[in-house]
């Protein structure tokens, strides 16, 4: 494989996806909850390869949801809190191999999350929680790529979207490609800690368990439409005093979307998404706009 072929393959596994994890937390504490976890990842997510030169990749991410309808308790669709949720990500990630581990790759990341809810009665924004950790794979083929990844999100954003809680997200990740198409996806959970937040009552948080698929077609060099699937359900929260459960507050969503990955030169690329809630309970519709840029050098 030539420089410019590593830099293609590896600029659209960059891992940046995992921030998208926090649209999730830190909505759930601004009154809209929307958002599946790594609901953001796209086509060749994962399609890493293992490259002994070190190289960098910088992505940034939009998320933009209309939080016009709920599902309530009986999976039923009802009136929504009438927010707009808008969430930016803008990660580094470090691409490297180890001397002893030639054949595993390793990529460390951080990631810079900002957002801004606004809606009647509602106006909050500021920097969140912010993110790192690091994922790991092999290549059983030269056409497919198995992995984990796991990070740690920090509760030291802004008061009124912090998630006030620490996190641990990880996954198993797993890609195939052919000369036309892609099959790229992961699947994995979320742990949290107890919530410590300002006069609101101590919570254990419930333990969250998703998946996301992506399938492409390569129709041109330049073009890839694909088509997209997320799942996830939420255990419940119970009062960490008392230990009594809080009503309502599992849910489950599972959501479909259609979108177009765009290469431009071979470090530089943009997809683009439209993603709608297919059912769920005691959760705000996934009604989403994605956009992701990335940059490799």
């Amino acid at each position: 494989m030539t420089k410019r072929q590593s830099y293609e393959r590896a600029i659209v596994g960059s891992l940046a996806g995992a921030a998208i994890v926090l649209a999730t937390v830190l909505t759930a504490s601004t009154a809209s909850g929307a958002g599946i976890t790594f609901g953001v990842i796209e086509p060749h997510q994962y399609d890493l390869q293992i490259n002994k030169a070190p190289f960098n990749a910088v992505t940034q991410f939009g998320f933009w949801n209309h939080d016009n309808q709920r599902f309530d308790a009986f999976g039923r669709k009802q009136t929504g809190p009438g927010t707009d949720t808008f969430f930016g990500v803008t990660s580094y990630a470090r691409f490297f191999t180890l001397r002893f581990l030639p054949s595993v790759g390793w990529a460390a990341a951080f990631f810079v999350t900002e957002m801004r809810v606004q809606g009647p009665r509602v106006g909050v924004s500021g920097f969140a929680d912010p993110l790192a950790g690091i994922a790991a794979w092999i290549k059983p083929s030269p056409a497919t790529t198995l992995g984990l990844q796991t990070y740690v999100v920090f509760p030291f954003g802004a008061s009124d979207v912090s998630a006030h809680h620490w996190s641990n997200i990880s996954t198993v990740l797993f890609d195939v490609s052919t000369h036309r198409f892609n099959l790229t996806g992961d699947a994995g959970g979320v742990f949290r800690s107890t919530r410590h937040a300002t006069d609101m009552p101590d919570l254990d948080k419930g333990a969250t368990f998703f998946t996301n698929i992506r399938l492409s077609y390569r129709v041109h060099k330049f073009f890839e439409p694909f088509l997209a699937f997320d799942f996830q359900v939420t255990g419940s929260d119970h009062d960490a005093r008392t230990g009594l459960t809080i009503p309502n507050s599992d849910s489950r969503e599972s959501a479909w979307g259609a979108g177009l990955l765009m290469r431009f030169t071979d470090r530089f690329d943009v997809a683009a998404r439209y993603a709608a809630s297919i059912d769920g309970t005691n959760v705000t519709l996934t009604n989403a706009l994605y956009v992701r840029f990335n940059y490799a050098w």
